[in-house]
């Protein structure tokens, strides 16, 4: 969260009698946005922007999104026979659909 508010004025904040701060929503990518939105609508797509998630974060939130069970069978499979088991359409020479 440091580093989206960074070089942003009013967006982060100490909290009251507390070692936490608050962010704004504004700080974080487009794409979290929906997740943090508690009105209890469906998210509609919004056009894209300059402000994308950075692949590292996305990587993330894959991993979040898996299940525990999920998590412990992907380390696992890539533990054992490495990316070609967790990714085999990287390696098909088959071209993408």
């Amino acid at each position: 969260m440091y580093k989206y508010s960074e070089g942003k004025e009013g967006v982060r904040r100490k909290r009251v009698k507390s070692k936490a701060e608050e962010f704004h929503i504004s700080v974080f990518p487009l794409y979290v946005h929906r997740y943090l939105d508690d009105s209890g609508e469906e998210p509609t797509p919004e056009p894209i922007s300059l402000q994308e998630a950075e692949p590292e974060d996305i990587w993330e939130m894959m991993f979040r999104l898996l299940t525990p069970e999920q998590r412990k069978q992907v380390t696992g499979r890539f533990k054992v026979r490495g990316m070609k088991a967790v990714f085999p359409f990287l390696f098909d020479d088959t071209p993408p659909r």
